[in-house]
């Protein structure tokens, strides 16, 4: 997979960097297509990405989010990288830079994407990440959590990587073993490929009956009004 721009000075994740373009190959093992991937902290690659897919008038995504590393507090930790995946392409914005100076740490551009009326994003757990960018972003967005509402014939067992065993037959056994950026890229590719081959298998996504309701996610909310910074209480 290629990651493009360079990774912020210093920064190293599954491969050593270099100035320019730098070259990270997913091990073998785990037989992940070649991804397209940009990894970064710069808002303009990003908005060329979203741009791309506006003009396609692509509308279904795959959804990850990775959370700061765990302090040894207990409460939520703040999200710290929004991952958006569509075919072989995979975005991953980093928001630490922005999190202590920014009051609202998500670009208006990406908050415009993930808000807009016809995107729908598809992934294991997202209930609980759609209730963290409302409370923690303000941020409301239209979901499908394949846990809670999906394709009847999708095995769960596992996790998204048992899916991605039983029914993509891509076998990642041990994903602990992954590097941390090849880990996160993994994991936004698969929230999409279930949802393409569970759609091309099994029939489209029975919207709207299957996204995830407001009280469902107001319901689930709470708890990140612990996340430091967040100050958006849709629960009242």
């Amino acid at each position: 997979c290629l990651i493009s721009p360079v990774l912020s000075s210093g920064e190293r994740a599954g491969g050593s960097s270099r100035q320019g373009d730098v070259e990270y190959t997913l091990d073998t093992y785990y037989q992940v297509p070649d991804l397209d991937v940009v990894y970064t902290t710069n808002m303009r690659p990003a908005l060329r990405v979203l741009n791309e897919w506006a003009r396609e008038r692509d509308s279904d995504f795959g959804l990850f989010i990775q959370t700061m590393p765990c302090s040894g507090l207990f409460y939520p930790r703040r999200i710290s990288m929004v991952g958006i995946s569509r075919g072989h392409r995979v975005l991953l914005f980093d928001l630490k830079p922005y999190l202590r100076p920014w009051p609202q740490p998500v670009p208006d551009f990406l908050e415009d994407f993930l808000e807009h009326e016809n995107h729908t994003f598809y992934g294991m757990g997202l209930m609980n990440t759609a209730a963290r960018l409302a409370f923690e972003f303000d941020c409301v967005i239209r979901c499908v959590d394949y846990h809670i509402r999906a394709w009847p014939r999708m095995e769960l067992g596992g996790g998204l990587y048992g899916i991605a065993n039983r029914h993509l037959r891509i076998p990642i056994h041990r994903p602990e073993t992954l590097r941390a950026l090849s880990s996160q890229l993994v994991h936004a590719h698969l929230q999409w490929a279930v949802f393409d081959y569970f759609s091309r298998v099994q029939g489209a996504p029975d919207l709207p009956a299957w996204l995830i309701t407001k009280a469902e996610l107001f319901g689930a909310g709470p708890v990140y009004l612990r996340v430091a910074g967040a100050k958006h209480d849709w629960s009242s």
